[in-house]
């Protein structure tokens, strides 16, 4: 009698086992697992190490799309889609699409995002159908977004969209970006009363992304043209040659080099300063940007300088226009520039500006600072470009169901306030009619969390909830 019931037991514990082995589980206490999540993030940054194109990015996904054994799609744009199917029980639950920008220009401020929705591609718990989409953003231009075909957006489909930030929080509106090109006249001379020549570099600066953290970012264009300021206020007489700049195609530019023509018995001073002030810079930078290097060297005097006039438009311009944070009456942020490049031809020095503001109202507030700027320094302003901003559903659903799972995954609400950052949801929002989106920025130490959140979000789609969130019996 014993060993019939320990056999019916044994076989009614095999049942279980093969029944719980072929259905997804959702307990709802479920944890990411950190190390499946950060062997993404490891394997993303070593198989990138040596740079990133569109080509072999797309190679690379396709690569793992076939490992996964997952339904992907790619377009001519070089966005990827992946197609999740729902698990049963979770057929008839609202589409929910999860959106995630590449850029290979400075892809590793996107590899967390990346890896994150790899492990959501994944995602072993119950859920709805959803769609994973890579949207390809090269040079910053979010094109990907913009020729994205509507056909992947169900009339009224929740949108989490994804991007790296240096604080993690949700926005349920972002901001509106403008280009500026403000022009000086230059002209060149061999008129050279100067009998010593410097080329003064930075360079080797790593990639970011155009945020409220800009302040931290050294912009090489921005220092090189405060230091010839300085120059100037110390009654030093210089005149300009040789100005170029590095680029990746990103917000910042990553190295600029001035040359620099001065009297010999000024040549004391010079050295003592640049060594100062080079000392100072790696203080202030080695840490957080290794690799990054100040340097200045003597070399053969051009035959063809900037006249002095031309000296003083180029360097005022550099010194007066905005690079950083603007600021409103209550101190809060309403505004980012960056100086991301220049152009220079025979007659003229352009400069270029890049601004993300909170609003239009906004967007017109700086540009008159910025006309402001032009009018003291003789230059003429034209702005190139101007991205509209995003704005989301004021009392959103989605949210209120992210904001519940947060707090059953990581037991707090997702921080939520307006970015003024341009996003792609300036796009997304035209794909169809009531998207519900919420974007999401993301700190690399708080991937688990938010991985946590959206994958709790998806087990949960099948519960019925209330308008402020709350779980209806």
């Amino acid at each position: 009698m014993m060993k019939r019931k320990t056999t019916t037991i044994l076989i009614v514990l095999m049942l279980i086992l093969l029944v719980t082995g072929c259905t997804k589980t959702n307990t709802g206490n479920f944890k990411v697992k950190k190390v499946d999540l950060s062997t993404y993030v490891e394997t993303l940054s070593l198989d990138f190490s040596y740079g990133c194109s569109t080509s072999r990015f797309l190679d690379y996904m396709t690569n793992w799309a076939e490992q996964a054994k997952t339904d992907v799609k790619t377009d001519e744009h070089g966005n990827m889609i992946f197609s999740i199917a729902a698990t049963e029980g979770y057929e008839k639950i609202k589409q929910t699409v999860i959106c995630c920008n590449y850029n290979p220009s400075f892809f590793s401020s996107d590899i967390t995002t990346i890896a994150m929705c790899q492990y959501l591609i994944e995602n072993s718990e119950n859920h709805g159908a959803y769609k994973v989409i890579f949207t390809n953003n090269a040079l910053n231009e979010h094109q990907g977004a913009l020729n994205l075909s509507d056909v992947y957006f169900d009339k009224g489909a929740n949108v989490i969209s994804l991007d790296y930030s240096y604080k993690t929080h949700a926005s349920l509106n972002t901001g509106n970006q403008f280009s500026s090109a403000l022009k000086v006249d230059i002209a060149k001379t061999d008129d050279n009363i100067f009998n010593s020549a410097y080329k003064i570099r930075i360079t080797d600066i790593k990639e970011a992304v155009l945020d409220e953290q800009v302040k931290q970012q050294p912009n090489p264009i921005k220092i090189l043209g405060e230091l010839m300021a300085y120059f100037k206020m110390k009654s030093m007489a210089y005149q300009l040659a040789d100005l170029s700049y590095e680029t990746a195609g990103g917000d910042f530019p990553l190295g600029a080099e001035f040359t620099i023509l001065i009297n010999d018995y000024n040549k004391t001073n010079f050295t003592d300063y640049m060594d100062g002030k080079i000392e100072s810079f790696n203080k202030k930078y080695e840490e957080d940007f290794e690799g990054i290097s100040y340097t200045y060297e003597e070399v053969e005097l051009p035959s063809l300088m900037y006249s002095r006039e031309s000296t003083e438009n180029i360097v005022s311009l550099l010194y007066t226009i905005t690079d950083g944070n603007s600021l409103d009456s209550n101190d809060d942020v309403y505004a980012i520039s960056t100086l991301n490049g220049f152009e220079v031809k025979d007659d003229s020095f352009t400069l270029n500006l890049i601004s993300n503001t909170r609003s239009k109202e906004s967007m017109s507030n700086l540009t008159e600072e910025i006309k402001t700027v032009t009018s003291f320094v003789n230059a003429k302003l034209k702005t190139k470009e101007s991205l509209d901003h995003f704005r989301g559903i004021k009392d959103s659903k989605l949210l209120n169901r992210l904001n519940h799972s947060d707090i059953k995954y990581s037991k707090d609400e997702l921080e939520t306030y307006d970015s003024v950052r341009f996003t792609s949801c300036t796009y997304l929002k035209s794909k169809n009619t009531n998207l519900d989106i919420v974007h999401i920025f993301v700190n690399p130490e708080d991937n688990e969390d938010i991985t946590g959140c959206i994958a709790t979000y998806l087990s949960d789609s099948n519960l019925k909830f209330t308008e402020d969130g709350k779980i209806i019996e």
